[in-house]
């Protein structure tokens, strides 16, 4: 069952959905909203940028209550099967995430508005992360191993904290991250990739795979594609450093 727990947050200015937003949220309402992804220029912009809050009047609305359960519905779908969902994944520069409760009794999805984290705790744990927005790639990410959040809570009247633990907190980290241009792959140390002497290299899945990764290098400050020299053969040595 989804559980959106009546979740809903006090917002800074007006903070209306833009005709663009709108067109979003009402396009074919009886299929799920397309994730973007970093592969398309233009998609990864909208994942690059920072997103705002909406007004309390407009989260009280009809649009916000599809936009809510549009998004459970893509995020759980079988071709997407995720445990989290960012609005700026479906195109949408809000502060709203839906995410797996893995804390509560029949692991539902809840939607929160205009969230933020306010406390990491010092512990830290490294744990495989993966993204909707980043397909086919999986790396260890260090996280901290609680944190406590901030949203309204409509059935509250006021604003509240919450403090979440273990997998759950990772998943409001990896989201939430996404509403300040974050990807998982910006927390990356290091990753060396791609021997010259494999079949690999003479495949088009190679070059493929190289242009991804200046796509990473173009707009992560982290990344960083190099040579690491040449083999015998006389080709260059791809490195990557993330």
């Amino acid at each position: 069952a989804v559980a959106f727990a009546a979740l809903f947050a006090v917002s800074c200015g007006r903070g209306e959905f833009t005709d663009a937003e709108k067109a979003i949220i009402n396009s074919t309402p009886d299929k799920i909203l397309k994730v973007y992804k970093i592969d398309s220029d233009e998609e990864l912009a909208v994942l690059r940028e920072t997103s705002t809050d909406l007004s309390e009047e407009e989260l009280q609305g009809e649009l916000y209550r599809v936009l809510a359960e549009r998004m459970v519905m893509t995020v759980t779908h079988s071709d997407v099967d995720g445990v989290g969902l960012a609005a700026p994944q479906i195109g949408i520069n809000r502060n709203i995430v839906a995410v797996q409760r893995f804390d509560k009794e029949g692991h539902p999805f809840e939607v929160y508005p205009n969230i933020s984290i306010v406390e990491y705790s010092d512990s830290l744990a490294s744990g495989p992360e993966g993204c909707l927005s980043v397909p086919d790639r999986r790396h260890d990410v260090e996280r901290s191993t609680g944190v406590t959040i901030r949203y309204y809570s409509l059935e509250a009247g006021e604003m509240v904290e919450e403090k979440i633990e273990g997998f759950t907190a990772v998943i409001f980290q990896h989201e939430v991250d996404h509403l300040s241009g974050v990807l998982y792959i910006d927390h990356l140390p290091e990753f060396i990739t791609y021997a010259e002497e494999t079949n690999f290299r003479k495949t088009p899945k190679f070059g493929q795979t190289m242009e991804f990764f200046r796509r990473l290098e173009e707009y992560s400050p982290m990344v960083h594609c190099t040579s690491f020299g040449t083999s015998p053969m006389g080709r260059d040595l791809a490195l990557v450093i993330v």
